[in-house]
This record gives C-alpha cells, structure tokens and sequence, in this order.
C-alpha cells in the first residue's frame, strides 16, 4: 500500500513536540512534509524584512531539526519532503539574493538531517517584468549552484508547477507548462551527470490554471517524484479537502480527480500521497481537527487503493 503524508503546517510547532507527532500517526498518516518555510515565512521575505532564523551555522541547524526527526521516528512517522522557504529570489530586490541563497543552501543539509528525501523548492517567477527566457537562464544558474551540496548530502531538488499574477488576472507561472517543467528537470540532471532533479506535481496549483491533469503528468512522466494534494474552486488557492468543490449542485466536481489519479496509475506513481490542506484545518473549528485529519487520511487511502487497482 502506497504511503500517505499530510504537511506540517498547523500540526507541527516552532520546537519539537511528541504530542504532535503522535496526533499525526493517530489520524492514519504515514509521513509529513516538513514546512521549513514557517521558520521564513514568504510574508517577509515580499516585505523586504527577513528575519534571522539561518543565521544559525549549518550545524546547529541541523541538530536543532535532528530532534523532529527522532521524535518522527519515535512516532513512527518519516519525512517524506521538506517544503524550502521562498520566494529565494525576487526581482529588484538584490540586497536579499546572497541571503537567500545562503537560505537554499542550509535547506539542503536540514532536508538532510530530517532523513527526507526530497527538498521541494519553488523557481523564480520571473517572467513578469522579465520574459521566459531570462526567466529559464536565471533559474538554472542557481539550481545548478546547489549541485555539490545535493550530491554531498544525498538530497534531490523537486521543482514545483507554479501560478502567477499579471495586472490583477491568473497566468501560468514557471514549471506550470509540463513541456517546460520537463526541459528544466532534463537539462538540471544533464549538468549534474546524475538525477538529482525531479518535479513536485501540485494538483491545486494545476487546477487553477485549468490544466488537464491526465495529459500533463503523462508529459512529466517518471519526473514526477513528489505530489501535493488539496482542492480549490478553480480560482483561489485554497488549499481545501479534495472533492470540495462542485461546479453545480451534486455535480461535476471543480478538480479533475479521475483524470489526476489515472495519470498517476500510467506514469506508475510509487511515491508517497501528500496532503497540502492546511485550509481546511483553518476552516473547521479546533475541536474538529483529529476529524479533518482522519478524512483526509481516508482520502489517500482512497487514492492508493484506486491507484493500486
């Protein structure tokens, strides 16, 4: 049986606590993704007033973040993804790049200390003021820096299919065309010799720009490695429980699960299903949340048996 995750944002907090853990393993989870972007938090980075959390050395880091994982193991529970900060770059904004950069870098050795194997980091959106092209030249340069560190500390790098915003509408935004997410990851591993470069597939993400989910995971193929599962009505990011959404009563539902789960059978998805539904936990009171937790559990195992039928 395939394994199921759920992220940890509003499960985990600021300092280790086996509480948690088990609350997770409680409600039928096999794995987190490790939100490494709460301790910088994108509201600061936009604002231009990141705080100092990785000023800490590389090793203090990692021993701060080795007690997650020896709670996690105690729980029986493993990360199976760590989410890095981002924005790690913003155009205009140069006095943050060797900052940011320094950010990317200590991600990888606290990926590395949590035992994930997979750090999923958002690209630039450049394309707005910039274009595809230097978007692309940009975006490779910096992965391509990150390199010797991910073959030093067994880490691989997932990018992730991304929207944007451009005079107040919705539009594709880096990686969101399957076609050129392919081209970023082949080209990645074809300057590192080896694949250490892979595609995070964010369903949510992909139904707000109306994508077809069967046609685009069929095109990333076996570059998909890592999932992120939520729902939304087609034009917020809502980060909901999956089958929210209708697009009239008792009828069609807004994201194309059936398309989704047959592109993932095709490709022969083994990964694990990892839940990004923090949205839903902000929507139900507190006393409910062990509730949404074991739904959203029942949902992947759901998903893992259709997807092993």
């Amino acid at each position: 049986m395939m394994k199921i995750g759920i992220q940890s944002r509003l499960l985990l907090g600021d300092i280790p606590k086996e509480g948690d853990f088990h609350r997770i393993k409680a409600a039928g989870f096999d794995c987190i993704d490790f939100n490494l972007d709460r301790f910088l938090p994108n509201y600061l980075i936009y604002g231009g007033e990141i705080n100092h959390f990785f000023d800490r050395s590389v090793e203090e880091l990692c021993n701060f973040f080795s007690e997650y994982y020896y709670m996690a193991v105690k729980a029986e529970l493993e990360f199976s993804q760590v989410h890095a900060p981002y924005p790690l770059y913003i155009y205009g904004k140069e006095e943050d790049k060797d900052y940011l950069h320094m950010v990317a870098e200590k991600s990888v050795a606290i990926c590395a200390a949590l035992h994930a194997p997979y750090l999923i980091v958002h690209p630039f959106k450049l394309a707005y003021p910039l274009d595809r092209e230097e978007e692309y030249k940009r975006n490779i340069e910096f992965f391509q820096s990150l390199i010797p560190l991910l073959k030093e500390y067994g880490v691989k790098i997932c990018l992730e299919n991304l929207y944007d915003g451009f005079n107040g509408r919705i539009c594709e935004g880096v990686c969101a065309d399957p076609y050129q997410a392919s081209e970023y990851i082949d080209e990645l591993n074809r300057i590192a010799e080896e694949e250490i470069f892979a595609f995070c597939f964010d369903i949510g993400h992909a139904n707000i720009l109306g994508k077809n989910m069967k046609d685009t995971i069929l095109i990333l193929g076996n570059r998909i490695k890592a999932v992120h599962i939520h729902d939304n009505d087609g034009l917020n990011d809502l980060h909901q429980l999956p089958f929210t959404f209708t697009k009239k009563l008792a009828g069609e539902v807004s994201t194309d699960w059936k398309g989704y789960l047959s592109g993932l059978k095709e490709i022969g998805y083994k990964g694990v299903l990892s839940f990004e539904t923090f949205g839903a936990l902000k929507c139900f009171p507190e006393d409910l949340h062990d509730s949404v937790l074991r739904m959203v559990a029942d949902i992947g195992k759901y998903f893992a048996g259709r997807l092993g039928e």
